[in-house]
């Protein structure tokens, strides 16, 4: 099977977790790559996620990565956006109880 593999920077302005975490991360850049494999046709190809890693910034020569939920690096990423006074209603758990919420009622 063909599979394709993209890197991109996401960039954090604030300290944050995501799970699988063992503590929060300082804000900085981090790379994210993404593996996908074709499906469908050479015509018209499309690609199936297979999965994410997160690769944190290591002191010395030592990189530390984590397979991760894409849908986490998206909340994290707009909990990182909001003002800081509206932080403290939006723990990582409670950002993802008021997305399912959001998920519902469009469903």
């Amino acid at each position: 099977m063909q599979t394709r593999t993209t890197l991109r920077t996401v960039t954090f302005r604030r300290s944050f977790i995501l799970d699988g975490f063992d503590r929060q991360q300082p804000a900085g850049n981090y790379t994210v790559e993404t593996e996908e494999e074709v499906i469908g046709s050479a015509t018209l190809p499309a690609y199936r996620h297979i999965g994410s890693t997160f690769f944190l910034n290591a002191t010395g020569s030592r990189r530390r990565h984590f397979p991760f939920d894409p849908q986490d690096l998206v909340e994290a990423l707009e909990r990182d956006r909001l003002p800081s006074g509206k932080l403290e209603y939006c723990s990582p758990g409670a950002w993802r109880g008021m997305d399912r919420v959001r998920r519902n009622r469009a469903g």
